[in-house]
């Protein structure tokens, strides 16, 4: 029969009520597992959104705190921060809501600030740092993966630009 494992010549398990009973089990656990991965992600992006903007909106431009700034946040250079002006100018301020899915399509710069300042979070330090020189980011980072980046974002930026300009 479907669904049932056969134990002993009497007695046949339901495998699906067992699985039921183990996600019952462990649903509270692996629910605060997520919840706790998902506020991480947000308070990480949040962090080097915030450093990126507070930078452009006080300090660019002046080169010796380009460099001092370079030397304490080494993700940051100047490509980054080009494509995290595009990204908050052009994308995150749009009235159009599907604008800031097509990053990906639109500016390379924004997608690879946006990759650099929040998608990483989503999977975690040690993966980002094995695997975002040596393979596509589509091997390493799922679609949920980037429609959570995605979302924070959308339902952050506006928060951090305003902390950003004091």
């Amino acid at each position: 029969a479907y669904g049932y494992r056969f134990v002993n010549r009497k007695t046949y398990v339901n495998v699906l009520e067992q699985a039921a009973e183990l996600w019952k089990a462990a649903a509270p656990r692996i629910k605060k597992i997520i919840d706790n991965h998902r506020s991480g992600v947000a308070q990480k992006m949040k962090s080097d959104v915030l450093q990126g903007l507070t930078y452009l909106a006080t300090r660019r431009g002046d080169s010796t705190e380009d460099a001092a700034f370079f030397t304490k946040h080494p993700i940051y250079n100047n490509n980054i921060l080009d494509g995290l002006e595009t990204l908050f100018q052009s994308y995150v301020n749009s009235e159009d809501p599907k604008k800031l899915s097509r990053i990906r399509i639109d500016d390379i710069n924004a997608f690879h600030a946006f990759c650099v300042l929040c998608l990483r979070h989503t999977v975690g330090v040690m993966t980002w740092k094995m695997q975002h020189r040596r393979k596509a980011i589509s091997e390493f980072f799922s679609v949920t993966d980037e429609a959570l980046a995605l979302v924070i974002l959308e339902n952050n930026a506006h928060v951090w630009k305003t902390m950003a300009q004091g």
